[in-house]
């Protein structure tokens, strides 16, 4: 009996073992804010929306709150995680939930195998090599979480489902419940879904004699598309359209910068060389197949589709009816015409639907070999399955060590840690130890590393500050931390109105999507500086947060102004080309209260200053703790690389250093960097309390 199972279980034992593997580097890559408000941040405000009866309901771009279809997605199976959001309201629950159904679809994998090709070691090693794929450890570890992926098991399930009743010719009413209910819950996972369907229909209607059925599962595709791509997106795209012109408006921005966001379908801009409609983009796929192919392998995408089929030795290939179900998703993410939009990479969520049906079609692919082989030879090789499965595993694990699949790279990077190997062992470049004279007077070179711009001691503190069910307007980074609240938008967008707005002018997400540049981001800065309703109550590394606290009295003209004329006190040269020549330290600074800091500077010569930051650093003189904030004025409002020559720029900094500082002594430093260079200089010293 023992023996019997277990090729299923070695299934069972690597699925738990890649589920251990998953979880380490998920929640590393969570707790390291490496997944954003796009898109897990998205995900989980939908879940915790609809729980607090918002159905469906997120935050866009833009900072209005919407239907998810307004942002022309349909994915309703996370309304699946109401429940478990009602007992754990965190984002982390729709990860581990993803890991596990992905990952334990291993054994549907395999009891679709024994059903098509009837051996378990085949069976079993092509479900191995499922685990090891590539593609499926960047979807594991890299996206977060989608609806796309997360129904992967229910496709398969209804795929085995199929082959179960089709192979004891048993159609019975229960079994057709059990199969129709799973391919309704697949349709939930995304739009396009319906286009896998109607292909599947046509598979089973063409290829695999079930009429009936086959024509079901088509008119459900068709129905879900009409009902998703021509009634619900179209009809909430207003709430897209209006909410990008109130945010045009509160940053001072043409409407015209962005055509794509006016679009009744926000992603139809992706195809615009096929056309500006649904049935244009279709006809002239259709009446132009050349043109078809020539995208279909232009640019990077030849390498994407060989680095979707080599881990499976191309052998789908072989089974052109069960491969062309995915037809609509390699469309989808091929013929994509706008520049600077990937869709076809390994590590886009947008191949999840394909590699299922990749690995269901290697089991009507290895029939069809061993078919051919007793058409051709005249004799049936029994052990031609296992070998050509032993040989996919093989290239799966090859391939994933090639194209770097994270999750075994994790793996090996942490076996090499513990052997502590002089051969695996990996060089950095030293930065240097921190030297520091022993009496140094203000104006002296001191070495202080540069400005650590994804402080993630900086993002905590930030979140410890932030009310739960609070208005938010945040970089991206914070998004997924954030979910759990009716409002959760992308800084600058509700830069005006949000209980907290926290300002990085590193946050670029909403600058890449309109296509304007970074003026946008500064002029927001000056905004929020300058509004009487916003104090400051945080400033760590790149990031400030800005509470709404009401109106209050605050200086109305921007905290960096330039002046032709100004009477230098000294000249400390920080660089080569930029000189301090006034400065005002006060004497006692109290934690969690704002106090000031004043600097003048001059540029001097013609040396870049292009991306250099300006920061200040604090030093306890007997733990020798450090705490760096970015000096916000020439950080966000107006960068160094715009400053002219001779001209002097006076700065007022405003900072608030957090309650859990040690008191003491500080050193106070002002520097700059571009993370290649660093300079420093020793202003003086200041007690904090």
């Amino acid at each position: 009996m023992i023996k019997q199972n277990l090729p299923l279980g070695a299934v069972i034992f690597v699925s738990l073992l890649m589920l251990f593997m998953s979880l380490k580097v998920t929640l590393f890559r969570y707790q390291n804010f490496e997944y954003g408000k796009f898109d897990l941040g998205n995900m989980s405000q939908m879940v915790y929306n609809t729980l607090h009866g918002n159905f469906m309901e997120v935050t866009d771009y833009f900072g209005a709150n919407m239907p998810r279809w307004g942002m022309s997605h349909v994915d309703p199976f996370l309304v699946v995680f109401v429940p478990f959001y009602a007992l754990f309201p965190d984002a982390r629950v729709l990860i581990v939930a993803q890991l596990a159904l992905v990952i334990f679809s291993s054994i549907l994998i395999y009891f679709i195998g024994l059903k098509v090709i009837g051996s378990k070691v085949a069976s079993a090693l092509i479900a191995l090599a499922y685990l090891f794929y590539p593609a499926l450890g960047y979807v594991l570890a890299w996206t977060g979480f989608h609806g796309v992926t997360a129904i992967i098991p229910f496709f398969l399930g209804s795929f085995l489902m199929f082959e179960v009743m089709d192979s004891k010719k048993d159609f019975s009413r229960k079994n057709l419940i059990l199969f129709y209910i799973l391919i309704f819950i697949t349709l939930t996972g995304k739009e396009e879904i319906s286009l896998i369907i109607l292909m599947y229909g046509l598979y089973l209607y063409f290829f695999r004699r079930q009429k009936k059925i086959g024509a079901n599962l088509s008119i459900l595709g068709v129905v879900w598309f009409i009902f998703a791509f021509l009634v619900l997106i179209p009809r909430a795209a207003h709430y897209r359209v209006e909410g990008y012109e109130k945010f045009a408006a509160s940053v001072e921005l043409s409407t015209g910068a962005s055509r794509d966001v006016l679009k009744p379908n926000y992603f139809l801009s992706r195809y615009e060389e096929f056309g500006n409609t649904y049935f244009e983009i279709a006809k002239n796929m259709v009446l132009n197949p050349q043109k078809v192919l020539e995208e279909f392998f232009s640019g990077d995408k030849k390498e994407n589709f060989n680095m979707t089929f080599a881990p499976v030795g191309y052998l789908p290939l072989l089974s052109i009816p069960t491969l062309a179900i995915a037809l609509p998703e390699f469309l989808i993410n091929y013929l994509t015409t706008q520049g600077g939009i990937g869709t076809a990479e390994i590590y886009n969520h947008r191949i999840s639907m394909i590699i299922p049906i990749l690995f269901v079609s290697l089991f009507f692919s290895i029939n069809f070999l061993q078919s051919l082989s007793h058409l051709i030879l005249k004799r049936k090789f029994q052990h031609l399955p296992s070998f050509v499965s032993l040989v996919i595993l093989g290239l799966s694990l090859y391939t994933s060590n090639a194209y770097q699949n994270p999750i075994l790279l994790w793996f090996t990077q942490s076996v090499q840690k513990r052997l502590s190997l002089d051969s695996f062992r990996v060089a950095f470049a030293e930065e240097g130890e921190e030297v520091v004279e022993s009496e140094l007077k203000p104006g002296d070179k001191a070495k202080i590393n540069r400005l650590e711009t994804k402080d993630r001691t900086c993002f905590d503190g930030v979140l410890d500050l932030i009310t739960p069910d609070s208005s938010v307007s945040s970089p991206d980074y914070l998004g997924a931390h954030l979910s759990t609240r009716r409002v959760n938008a992308l800084f600058p967008a509700n830069f005006d109105s949000a209980d907290f707005v926290v300002v990085d002018v590193y946050s670029r997400k909403v600058l890449t999507i309109l296509g304007v540049d970074q003026d946008l981001i500064n002029t927001v800065v000056g905004k929020v500086v300058r509004d009487p309703n916003y104090k400051l109550t945080y400033s760590c590394s790149n990031i400030f947060l800005f509470s709404r606290v009401g109106e209050h009295q605050k200086e109305d003209i921007l905290p960096l102004q330039e002046s032709y004329d100004y009477e230098p006190k000294f000249d400390y040269p920080i660089g080569s080309s930029l000189h301090l020549v006034d400065m005002a330290l006060p004497e006692s600074i109290k934690k969690g209260e704002e106090f000031q800091l004043k600097f003048v500077y001059q540029k001097d010569g013609n040396d870049s200053l292009n991306s250099y930051i300006i920061y200040t650093t604090f030093k306890n003189t007997q733990t020798e703790e450090k705490y760096q904030i970015a000096n916000l004025p020439s950080f966000g409002i107006r960068p160094p690389s715009e400053w002219s020559q001779d001209i002097y720029y006076l700065e007022d900094n405003t900072f608030v250093l957090p309650p859990k500082l040690s008191s003491g002594v500080y050193q106070v430093y002002v520097g700059m960097t571009n993370s290649i260079k660093t300079y420093n200089i020793y202003l003086g010293g200041v007690e904090v309390k």
